[in-house]
């Protein structure tokens, strides 16, 4: 029996982007730890999921580059059950991940480096508990109309 999907989406945009090049010794090594947020917000049917992305260069940790990158997707409830939020936020950011991990490649491969790839996420191995908690995953309420 096919599993009915929870979500439409309707698509994505980038609402900003900032990057800049750093002086450093292009044969360095660099450990890249990026710091990737969601946040979840729902308003009726319609959902929006806000993904940002930094990298930033620190006294302790060296960058090739600085990058910070938001995009908004938008979708819509095909089905909403009392506790199926946390399965819903899943489910959104496994859907727009992609397209993020997309758009910093492409950043890097455009600034004429060798492109950066964010690290692969497994939505599903998260557990319920750690989409409030860990700060990976935020669910807020929209203050405006989606």
């Amino acid at each position: 029996m096919k599993k009915s999907s929870m979500l439409k989406f309707l698509g994505y945009r980038v609402s900003s982007i900032k990057f800049s090049i750093n002086n450093v010794d292009t044969n360095d090594t660099f450990q890249l730890s990026p710091s990737i947020k969601f946040e979840f917000g729902l308003k009726g049917t319609r959902c929006n999921l806000i993904t940002t992305v930094v990298l930033k260069q620190t006294e302790d940790n060296r960058t090739p580059f600085d990058l910070e990158v938001s995009i908004v997707g938008q979708f819509n409830i095909t089905s909403l059950a009392e506790n199926s939020i946390p399965e819903i936020s899943k489910a959104a950011c496994s859907i727009l991940y992609p397209y993020v991990r997309a758009v910093v490649s492409n950043i890097t491969t455009t600034a004429n480096m060798p492109p950066y790839y964010l690290p692969l996420l497994n939505f599903n191995d998260m557990g319920n508990e750690n989409i409030n908690e860990s700060g990976q995953i935020k669910i807020r309420t929209l203050d405006t109309e989606v």
